[in-house]
């Protein structure tokens, strides 16, 4: 009908143009164009016509196929509403309940059945198909059968039955909102506030901030017990945890704006179960591997277990150190035990290893040599960024021997090796993940924020979010180990160096401990003076630094930077240009992108007021709040500054 309408149209159209065109021009030509435009016109509407009426004439053969079939009468006794459909989709039959829910008094006999149910309009129809549909107040499910008996005369056809489920939904939606959920919640900062504080003050902030979250709980139709000094367990139903997602558990904010003496801020860590857990003791363990993951993140937030990992909330604030001298001395026997029960050792960092990783991986098998057990570093020499220090120690009578790539590591390891990873703890970043497939004797020490993917069957995890650098941590270890170990210049200046480049200058991170650790490595000889001129730029660097600095453009105070290049040197670079932005006035955060064939990579700095490591999360990346960093593959420079953007709106807005 529509092209019979178009075609009169047209034909209006044209007669009112010739006449209009008779009038400046040859009167037999216009007469002549008339009636050729107006047979064209008259065979394309007839063409039209006969080409709606077979359509028409294919429809009511397919219906009257289906009237004729001795199960359609059946179908309409069914109080379930049934429509059968074409290839086309359109509406070749529907039964009496179809008719009540759907048609009404209207007929819809040959008409596409998505005019009226909008949502199967891009669903492709076929015998697997289940379709959940609102229509008047009520919920269907949609499902489909294909008819392939009459496939020959009338092509394939479509039954749809529609089930009412509006009852069944609402009983899932309560089952859903009633599963319980469990947590339990910790004060970060709980015997540090109570150092701070006299007798009579102590009484007064633990009841203040025992009513404060009990309060919180209690408020969202909870229960909860507190189970020791400074921790709390809490059942509460999912309905109540999906409005703390949606305002993002203001409880960190109330807990942080509790008055107490002497202007001391407490902050909370919580981790929550998965709500689709069915047992009760799996939501239990659930609830502390969350915290775990909550505190090995830096505290001050919320870990939500959930079907594909981990969802965090909060964590604005800075790191809550939570360090005891007694962690670090319980780490040390137990590392000490491991190797002596190990024949050998293997020490390996991450992809691409810098300073700290190096260094305290020279820690490591100083340890090992001091137990007289034999060691090799793995390390890939082809794409570090340890610079000259690496010739110095691959040149090194004790240690040429020692540092190797792959396949010296991997002819190296027996069923009783010792693999200590350092500097990182998730497995995708591992220098050779392939080596921790050989041994289940899997030692991890690192000091950056927890991530979701970490290695999770090491016998130890030695993991310190607020350590400066996983040098500081191996030279504690060492520190504990007493007269064991004693470090030459050359292996006290690798450790230090790598606290040097983990702090900035010990600018970042910088705590009591960091500073008692660069002393130790004094007093074994490490040269300062060579640390610094190692940490120089040669002029082409300090140009190409200068260079990455001056295209800076800003946003949300931000600087962004994007930097070309093939060589392993530019990773060095644009971490260096990252902290040069930092020096620039008014900038909280920077962002190094470096493209490559492979993709982008990202180095991000801070001085705490931006957390990057959130940032660098959302685009596949971790680290710290002040120092972070991400690898994109297969994105250009600008999709990365576009996913950039738009994490920084998200993030900090």
């Amino acid at each position: 009908m529509f092209q019979i309408k178009t075609g009169f149209f047209l034909l209006l159209v044209s007669f009112s143009f010739l006449w209009y065109f008779e009038k400046f021009t040859n009167e037999v030509i216009a007469q002549k164009m008339q009636w050729g435009i107006t047979l064209l016109l008259l065979f394309f509407v007839l063409f039209s016509i006969i080409k709606q009426q077979k359509e028409l004439h294919i429809v009511w053969q397919q219906k009257n196929s289906i009237l004729n079939m001795p199960k359609t009468q059946w179908f309409d006794l069914l109080q379930i509403p049934i429509v059968i459909l074409n290839d086309k989709k359109a509406i070749l039959w529907y039964n009496s309940a179809f008719k009540m829910e759907l048609a009404a008094d209207i007929n819809i006999m040959g008409e596409n059945i998505a005019l009226y149910i909008p949502q199967l309009e891009d669903v492709k129809l076929n015998k697997n198909s289940k379709v959940t549909i609102q229509y008047n107040n009520k919920e269907y499910l949609i499902l489909a059968t294909e008819y392939t008996e009459t496939e020959q005369k009338s092509g394939t056809l479509m039954f749809l039955c529609m089930l009412e489920i509006t009852e069944y939904t609402k009983l899932l939606n309560a089952y859903q909102s009633e599963k319980v959920i469990i947590s339990v919640a910790v004060i970060d900062n709980y015997e540090a506030i109570l150092q701070q504080t006299g007798e009579l003050e102590r009484v007064k902030i633990d009841s203040t901030l025992e009513y404060t979250v009990k309060t919180f709980f209690e408020g969202i139709n909870g229960i909860v017990q507190k189970i020791d000094k400074d921790k709390f367990l809490a059942i509460f139903s999912n309905k109540q945890l999906d409005k703390l997602c949606d305002e993002k558990f203001s409880t960190l904010e109330k807990i942080k704006n509790t008055k107490l003496v002497r202007d001391i801020i407490p902050t909370i860590s919580m981790g929550i179960s998965n709500p689709n857990t069915r047992l009760l003791k799996d939501k239990l363990k659930e609830a502390y591997k969350s915290l775990d993951m909550a505190l090995g993140r830096g505290g001050d937030q919320v870990a939500l277990k959930t079907k594909d990992g981990y969802s965090f909330f909060g964590n604005m604030a800075a790191d809550v150190d939570q360090r005891t001298s007694v962690k670090a001395r319980i780490m040390a026997l137990a590392f000490s035990n491991l190797i002596e029960n190990s024949s050998s050792v293997v020490v390996m960092g991450h992809k691409f290893a810098d300073l700290d990783c190096f260094g305290a991986a020279i820690g490591v098998a100083k340890i090992a040599k001091s137990f007289n057990k034999p060691v090799k570093i793995a390390i890939n020499q082809a794409t570090h960024m340890v610079g000259s220090l690496l010739t110095t120690f691959t040149s090194d009578e004790d240690y040429k021997d020692i540092i190797t790539d792959f396949n010296g590591a991997l002819s190296f390891i027996k069923q009783n090796t010792l693999i200590v990873v350092v500097d990182l703890h998730t497995m995708d970043l591992v220098e050779y993940p392939e080596l921790l497939k050989m041994t289940k004797n899997i030692v991890v020490i690192d000091h950056h924020r927890k991530m979701v993917n970490h290695i999770d069957n090491a016998l130890l995890f030695y993991h310190e979010p607020f350590a400066s650098s996983a040098s500081e941590m191996v030279t504690e270890i060492i520190r504990y180990l007493n007269e064991k170990v004693k470090l030459n210049k050359l292996e006290a200046m690798a450790l230090l160096s790598g606290l040097v480049l983990d702090t900035k200058n010990f600018v970042f991170k910088t705590r009591t401990r960091t500073f008692q650790s660069a002393a130790l490595l004094r007093d074994f000889g490490a040269d300062t003076i060579a640390i610094r001129k190692m940490f120089a730029n040669t002029a082409e660097e300090y140009k190409q630094i200068n260079d990455i600095v001056s295209k800076a453009v800003f946003f949300n105070n931000c600087a962004i930077c994007v930097a070309c290049g093939e060589s392993i040197e530019a990773r060095l670079i644009i971490a260096k240009a990252a902290d040069s932005l930092m020096n620039i006035k008014g900038v909280d955060a920077s962002f190094v992108i470096y493209e490559n064939k492979e993709g982008c990579l990202i180095s991000a700095r801070s001085f705490g007021k931006v957390n990057v490591q959130i940032i660098m999360e959302t685009l596949g990346g971790g680290g710290h709040r002040i120092m972070a960093a991400a690898q994109i593959k297969g994105k250009s420079s600008e999709e990365v500054v576009y996913m950039l953007k738009s994490a920084l709106n998200k993030t900090l807005n």
